[in-house]
């Protein structure tokens, strides 16, 4: 595999990622409910070492007030940024399913759950993988983690 300037490849936990994924999915986050989701991915990003916070999101004519979920990596600077962003959020569940859309079950290798955070799992893993590499990249800018509404 390539390495780019210092930087060697991201080590991807498949367990650390499953149970981060399997954790999320059990959190119903629908349209205007998301706080908990927020909550949930602001918690793990600060236990993976990222700064995190909560940004508020006011209502609007549709929806209610909720939150955003927001991660920071601080590179030296005098570079390009990179933002990963995903979505907290998602429509009513419909009716057909097999197995619990909200209960993270893993079978034969596969996940399934009804997924509303569009890949906020594998964009905090990427945050962390950034920090543990010290970001630095020789002088680029910094990486954020945004799990919106």
């Amino acid at each position: 595999m390539k390495h780019i300037g210092n930087v060697r490849p991201a080590v991807w936990n498949k367990a650390e990622v499953l149970t981060l994924a399997q954790a999320a999915l059990k959190i119903p986050s629908f349209s205007g409910e998301e706080e908990r989701a927020a909550r949930f991915f602001v918690e793990a990003m600060k236990q993976a070492g990222i700064d995190a916070r909560l940004q508020p999101v006011p209502e609007s004519s549709l929806l209610g007030p909720s939150f955003n979920a927001l991660g920071f990596v601080k590179g030296r600077g005098g570079g390009k940024s990179l933002m990963y962003n995903g979505h907290l959020d998602h429509n009513p569940v419909q009716d057909g399913w097999t197995k619990d859309p909200f209960g993270g079950i893993t079978e034969d290798d596969w996940l399934y759950g009804f997924c509303p955070h569009e890949g906020c799992e594998c964009l905090l893993h990427c945050s962390r993988e950034c920090r543990a590499q010290s970001w630095d990249l020789t002088s680029r800018g910094h990486h954020h983690c945004a799990c919106v509404r």
